[in-house]
C-alpha cells in the first residue's frame, strides 16, 4: 500500500475543501497541520459569510475574497500550530506566507503554480526565506498531484498578460479594433510558429548537411507556449469563452475526422 505522507494527506484535504469555493476562476483549498500531523484548520477562498458579491466579475471580486490560507489559519492559534505545516492547492501569495509565519508555520507545501510570467512569486519566496519557512511544490510521483491547467486557466492567463503588458483587454475591443488586433496577433502567431519550426532540425530540405537531429524538447515546448498565448489572444478578441472553445473544437474535430476518412 502506498501510504501518503503528511503533506500529501494535507493536500488531499485541501483539494476537497477547494470544491466548496464559489469562485468560478480559481478554487483554492488549504489545510493546517500541527507538528504532530493533527488537522488544526481547513479553509477555502471565499468572501465574508452572509455577504453576496458578483463572482462573475474577476477583478471586482478580488477585494472581497479571503484567501484559503487565511481562512484555514483562523480556526487555530499560533501556539497550536508552531512548527506545523500549511498545505495549499495553489502557490500562496506573500501576505498569506507572512500570516503563516506569524503562526509559527515551519513548512508550506503548494501544488499548482501561478502564472510565472506575471505573478510576483519572488516576493513570496523571499518572505518565506526570511521567515525560515521551508516552502516547496508538492511533486510526488503519484498521478493525483499532476498539474491541472484548464482552458479557462489558459484564457484567463492570456488575458492578464494582455492587460498587464499592453494595458488592453482584448474582450472590450470595438468591431473595427478587433480586426486590427487580430491582424497583429496572427502575425505574432506566425512568427512564433516559425520559432517552433526553428527547433525542428532538418526542415531545411534544400540545405546540405541539414539532417534530422533529436528535438530540444524544453525549447520546443516553450515556443509552443508562445503560440498558445497568441492563439488565446485571438480567441479573447472576439469574446470566446472556454466553453465556446470546447464546443467549437468538438464540432470542428468531428468535421476533420470525416474529411480524413476516420469514423466519427
Amino acid at each position: 500500500m502506498n501510504r501518503p505522507d503528511w503533506a500529501e494527506h494535507a493536500l488531499n484535504i485541501a483539494r476537497a475543501a477547494a470544491l466548496r469555493s464559489e469562485d468560478p476562476y480559481c478554487q483554492v483549498g488549504a489545510t493546517v497541520l500541527d507538528a504532530d500531523g493533527i488537522v488544526r484548520g481547513v479553509g477555502y477562498n471565499g468572501t465574508v459569510s452572509g455577504v453576496e458579491i458578483d463572482w462573475s466579475d474577476r477583478e471586482a471580486r478580488r477585494p472581497y475574497v479571503i484567501h484559503a490560507e487565511a481562512n484555514a489559519l483562523r480556526f487555530t492559534t499560533p501556539a497550536a500550530v508552531e512548527d506545523g505545516l500549511l498545505a495549499t492547492t495553489h502557490f500562496p501569495c506573500s501576505t498569506c506566507v507572512l500570516l503563516a509565519g506569524s503562526y509559527g508555520i515551519a513548512k508550506i507545501v503548494w501544488e499548482l503554480p501561478p502564472d510565472w510570467g506575471t505573478y510576483p512569486f519572488k516576493l513570496t519566496e523571499s518572505i518565506a526565506d526570511r521567515l525560515g519557512i521551508d516552502m516547496r511544490q508538492a511533486l510526488p510521483d503519484e498521478p493525483f498531484s499532476a498539474p491541472r491547467f484548464t482552458m479557462a486557466d489558459w484564457l484567463a492567463s492570456t488575458k492578464r498578460l494582455q492587460v498587464e503588458a499592453y494595458g488592453l483587454d482584448p474582450s472590450t475591443l470595438a468591431p473595427e479594433e478587433q480586426t486590427e488586433w487580430a491582424r497583429k496577433m496572427i502575425l505574432g502567431l506566425i512568427a512564433e510558429a516559425t520559432e517552433v519550426l526553428g527547433e525542428v532540425s532538418g526542415w531545411r530540405w534544400w540545405a546540405s548537411g541539414n539532417g534530422a537531429a533529436p528535438l530540444n524538447r524544453d525549447a520546443y515546448i516553450e515556443e509552443l507556449v508562445d503560440v498558445a498565448h497568441f492563439t488565446g489572444a485571438l480567441a479573447l478578441a472576439v469574446g470566446c469563452t472556454d466553453a465556446q472553445w470546447a464546443e467549437a473544437y468538438a464540432r470542428k474535430s468531428a468535421i476533420n475526422r470525416v474529411r480524413q476518412g476516420v469514423q466519427p
